[in-house]
């Protein structure tokens, strides 16, 4: 896979280093003092070679001519002027519809061809506006892939919610398949065993550290809670503790008459106070507690 790379708006890299002034400078320098001696080189030979070929010619107007560097390089360059001029007007009358003339007089253009591309400069200027095409898919295409990762986020978010549902819903199909058995068989334990399968059921929704979590159900019995069933949680504390409405968090959560969820339990929190009862406590680094209906 090809790396990406970043242009600004002038087709350069975010890594590329910028050309000093004194650089560029010296470099056009350099290129003129080449190009003079080349010049040089060729045209001092070319001059002596042209003036003895005039004075042999024969010709009057050419004998005794002096034919110097000046007159080859004007020469030349005259040339190369009127043909770069010449191209210029052509190639602007193929690459546009323009009427052909002057001010003064003008007719139809019939040299325009749609296919014909003027020099580098029309190529520099397309190259630019493509790097800058080629820049801005590149910042669509970080946001679209930022957007779709956050989408893959969003999607197993709710799949994960969907599958914890679909469990929960399983769950109590079978809760309720239990139930109608055991009451069409007229069993005689079937409170305390659909309160175990409930409890069994309810632990269930703890995704991490299963192992270290304990449940509880409690029944009112002369204006104290009582637990009647529970799981992971010792015969002691099962016999001796009791809460009172408003004392401990299932008396807080009775007195209030609304389910609560307490991720982390802090140490001075008054719910979760001993309040000198015996046995050891229940909940320890997390709690939540449902009132009964």
């Amino acid at each position: 896979m090809m790396p990406e790379i970043e242009r600004d708006y002038n087709g350069q890299t975010e890594n590329e280093k910028t050309t000093s002034v004194g650089k560029i400078i010296f470099c056009y320098f350099l290129a003129f003092i080449l190009l003079a001696a080349t010049i040089y080189g060729m045209t001092v030979p070319l001059a002596r070679f042209l003036t003895w070929v005039a004075n042999i010619s024969g010709i009057e107007r050419l004998k005794d001519s002096d034919i110097t560097e000046i007159h080859v390089i004007s020469f030349v360059a005259i040339v190369f002027l009127t043909y770069k001029l010449v191209r210029l007007i052509g190639d602007y009358w193929r690459s546009t519809g323009d009427p052909i003339g002057t001010s003064g007089l003008s007719f139809p253009n019939p040299f325009y061809d749609p296919e014909f591309t003027k020099g580098p400069l029309l190529l520099q200027r397309r190259y630019k506006e493509v790097s800058t095409k080629l820049l801005l898919t590149q910042k669509l295409l970080q946001r679209s892939q930022e957007h779709t990762r956050k989408l893959k986020e969003t999607l197993k978010s709710m799949e994960d919610k969907l599958r914890v549902s679909i469990r929960h819903n399983d769950n109590a199909n079978r809760l309720l398949r239990s139930f109608n058995f055991l009451f069409k068989n007229k069993n005689d334990d079937l409170t305390n065993q659909m309160l175990r399968y409930i409890l069994d059921e309810c632990i269930t929704v703890l995704e991490k550290d299963q192992s270290d979590k304990s449940i509880s159900l409690f029944k009112v019995h002369d204006d104290e809670l009582k637990i009647i069933e529970s799981v992971r949680i010792n015969a002691e504390s099962i016999a001796k503790r009791t809460f009172k409405k408003g004392v401990g968090f299932a008396g807080y959560i009775w007195e209030e008459g609304k389910p609560s969820i307490v991720n982390v339990i802090d140490n001075s929190d008054k719910r979760f106070n001993d309040q000198g009862m015996p046995a050891t406590p229940i909940g320890s680094n997390s709690g939540s507690v449902m009132p009964s209906v």
